[in-house]
Formats: structure tokens, C-alpha cells, sequence
């Protein structure tokens, strides 16, 4: 039964006309390189293909890291650009942009993520400055931060700017780790990195990890590798949670 009165003022005027121009994608960001998108979820990976196919551009598909060397391999010509998730199974999108680096030098990369840059920044998933761009995103976005990156004179592939010191997760990675390894950690820290190995929490285990860095900075650094590399069975083992294969 409630009853509302709006009162608005009344415009003798005329309001001029305002033409209104339909939004369109710049010529700028269309293209004809070569690019390798990798997203495991399958609905925007075709999204982001028509996209950047609709604009020109020449795609290669793959919907996991492992898929996007075989891709690479398989594809003898040029791959300019590196479009990939951050967080995908069984490689990270910067171990996989670090594999790719190797046999193409001058590969540029944009990382893509439901995270926003600043949290997978403060993660340690990806260092200040990479080309980032946040899910979801329109096709214009997407088309610009492409254009944009082509024609950027940064060639550092993994990270997208100057390269930085030695990662921390690299060093004596050649070295195994083994559970001799961890006696140095208490006993609480190694059992909530067991439950955050158990749930695949991935931003759990990277905080943890960087505790056991603060007495451990070897041993975390071998551990952090692993993490970026989603090696969950590999850290299970070492924790004591599973069997050696």
C-alpha cells in the first residue's frame, strides 16, 4: 500500500542531440603474428581464440602447459607472443613461458588470471612489472594488451622487463630434496604444509613456504620450486604424505 511521489524539475529547452558512436576495436590492435594461447578452461579458450583470430591474428591452441610445448615443438615457423593463465595443473603459466624462453629467445608473454596482478605479484607467482592482463576481460581489452606487448621493445619472455637477480626458487635446484632435508622445520609448520600439499592450496603453501625460508632459505627455495611447478605428489613424498614412485 505504500504509495512514492518522484518530483523532477521540468526543462522547457530542447536538449541537443548527442550523437552516440558505436564502440569499435582500433585498427592498431589487429595483427598477423603468431600467438600460442594456453587456458585450461575450455569455454574461454575458444572465446579468446575467435577473438584474436576475428583480429587477424594466427593461433595456436593448447589447454595445459605439457600440450604447449608439444605445440611448440610440433611448429617448425615464428610464435611471437605467449598468451597463458598463471595457474594451471601440473605447470604454472611462468615455468612454462621460462621452458618456452629457451628455445625462443625473443618470445614475448602475457600473463592472464581471475587473481589481480597485485596479488599474484605479492604471491611471488609473478615478478613487478610482467604484462598482465585480470579475467574476465572484453575482446577490446584483450586485443589492445596484445597489440601492446607486440609492439613493446622488451624482449625478456618469462618475466616481461629487465632481468632481475637470480629467483630464489632456482637456486641448487639441482640438488634433490629429500625429508633428511626438512629436520630443520618445526614440527607445526610441517604438519600445516601437509594439509596445504593435501587441499592443493596454492597461495597457502606459497605463505608457508616463505616462513620456512625465514631459517630454511635453501630448503624453501627447492620446496617453492615444486610449488610452481604444481609437483603435489613430489611434496606429498618429501612430507611423508605419500609413496616414492
Amino acid at each position: 500500500g505504500t504509495t512514492f511521489k518522484i518530483y523532477l524539475p521540468r526543462e522547457d529547452a530542447a536538449a541537443p542531440a548527442t550523437a552516440i558512436k558505436p564502440s569499435t576495436v582500433a585498427e592498431w590492435t589487429t595483427g598477423t603474428e603468431t600467438i600460442l594461447l594456453v587456458e585450461d578452461e575450455e569455454a574461454l579458450r575458444k572465446v579468446a581464440r575467435r577473438s584474436l583470430e576475428a583480429a587477424g591474428y594466427a593461433v595456436l591452441e593448447a589447454a595445459d602447459g605439457e600440450e604447449a610445448l608439444l605445440k611448440n615443438a610440433q611448429h617448425a615457423s615464428d610464435i611471437h607472443l605467449l598468451l597463458t593463465d598463471v595457474v594451471m595443473p601440473r605447470m604454472s603459466g611462468r615455468v612454462l613461458a621460462q621452458e618456452l624462453s629457451r628455445a625462443r629467445p625473443t618470445l614475448k608473454v602475457v600473463y592472464m588470471s581471475g587473481y589481480t596482478d597485485n596479488a599474484i605479484v605479492h604471491h611471488g607467482v609473478l615478478d613487478a612489472g610482467t604484462h598482465f592482463i585480470g579475467k574476465p576481460f572484453t575482446s577490446a581489452d584483450l586485443m589492445r594488451k596484445i597489440r601492446e606487448v607486440l609492439d613493446d621493445d622488451c624482449t625478456n619472455p618469462a618475466d616481461g622487463h629487465a632481468p632481475a637477480a637470480r629467483d630464489v626458487a632456482e637456486v641448487k635446484e639441482e640438488s634433490p630434496l629429500d625429508r633428511d632435508a626438512l629436520r630443520g622445520i618445526a614440527r607445526d609448520l610441517l604438519g600445516e604444509l601437509r594439509r596445504a600439499v593435501t587441499a592443493a592450496r596454492y597461495d597457502e603453501l606459497i605463505e608457508l613456504i616463505e616462513t620456512v625460508g625465514v631459517t630454511e632459505p635453501e630448503v624453501a627455495a627447492r620446496l617453492r620450486r615444486m610449488a610452481d611447478l604444481f609437483d603435489y605428489d613430489r611434496l606429498r613424498v618429501i612430507l611423508g604424505q605419500g609413496k616414492e614412485q
